[in-house]
């Protein structure tokens, strides 16, 4: 079976998602340790955006190209204040840096799979 473009997003983000509740899913790059906070960090950040593509796909009328540019739009629009939060965080807690992070390496690893599915081709 072939998958658009969409589709293969959507395969992806649910993949991920059920990633997150694997045994020792969650693991900390600084302690090396498996944390499942973080597991569930993730898992939201991955849901937020499963349920934007979820309205992307309502309000592009079935047209690819607004779909991944409302995307796009999010995922440079949401972490925004999670930039922002990363430099509190930096003084308040490791714990909370670690949050932080692990929500925009989320969104970054998003990001990577839409230029993936939309590089152009050759």
């Amino acid at each position: 079976m072939e998958y658009t473009k969409i589709e293969e997003l959507e395969v992806y983000l649910k993949e991920e998602i059920a990633k997150c509740t694997e045994p020792g899913a969650g693991m900390s790059a600084e302690t090396g340790k498996a944390d499942p906070m973080f597991a569930v960090v993730r898992s939201n950040v991955l849901d937020i955006f499963n349920t934007v593509l979820s309205v992307a796909k309502e309000l592009s009328d079935g047209e690819e190209e607004k779909c991944v540019e409302f995307i796009r739009s999010k995922l440079d629009q949401i972490p925004e204040k999670w930039n922002g939060s990363l430099q509190q965080a930096r003084m308040e807690s490791d714990i909370k840096t670690a949050h932080v992070r692990i929500k925009l390496e989320a969104v970054r690893d998003i990001q990577q799979k839409i230029e993936e599915l939309w590089e152009p081709q050759a």
